[in-house]
C-alpha cells in the first residue's frame, strides 16, 4: 500500500482552517468540515487530517499544560497501606494482610490511619519533579478530552 503524500497547506488555507478551529470546529463529523473544505479548496479528508493533527498538537503542547492548575497529583496514603507495608517488611505474605488488618483493635487502626494522614501531608508538601508534573497533567488531559 503506497504512503499518503504529505499535504503542504498554503498560509491562507491554514488561516482559514484556524478560524474554523477557533469557532469550535473540533469534531470530524461537524457540518462545518465540508464548508471549510470548499472554502479552502481542499477535500474533506484533508480537512479532517488537519483537525486531527491540530487536536494532537494542542492537547500535548506546553501552553495547554500551563492552563491546567490546581490539579491534585498526589494520592492519599491510607493507614491500611502503611500497615501492609510494615507486614511486608516483617516477611508476612500479602494473602494474610487483610486478615491481620481485621484482627487489629480499633485503637491500632486509628493509629495507622493517623500515620497515613501524616504521610499524605508530608508527601503533598514534598516538591514533585517537573517530569512527574508533566506526566500527571498529560494524564489529566487524556481523561478530559476522551
Amino acid at each position: 500500500m503506497p504512503k499518503r503524500q504529505r499535504l503542504d497547506l498554503l498560509a491562507t488555507q491554514v488561516e482559514l482552517l484556524t478560524e474554523y478551529w477557533q469557532q469550535g470546529m473540533r469534531d470530524l463529523s461537524d457540518p462545518r468540515v465540508a464548508e471549510a473544505a470548499v472554502s479552502a479548496h481542499l477535500t474533506e479528508n484533508q480537512v479532517k487530517v488537519w483537525i486531527k493533527d491540530t487536536w494532537t498538537k494542542n492537547s500535548t503542547s506546553a501552553s495547554t499544560l500551563g492552563k491546567l492548575t490546581n490539579i491534585s497529583c498526589k494520592r492519599r496514603v491510607s493507614g491500611y497501606n502503611l500497615y501492609s507495608s510494615s507486614l511486608k517488611k516483617d516477611g508476612i505474605g500479602f494473602r494474610q494482610w487483610a486478615t491481620k488488618w481485621k484482627q487489629l483493635s480499633d485503637e491500632k487502626k486509628k493509629f495507622w490511619e493517623k500515620e497515613g494522614e501524616k504521610a499524605t501531608l508530608a508527601e503533598r508538601l514534598a516538591p514533585m519533579s517537573e517530569k512527574r508534573i508533566k506526566h500527571l497533567k498529560n494524564r489529566q488531559l487524556k481523561i478530559i478530552y476522551r
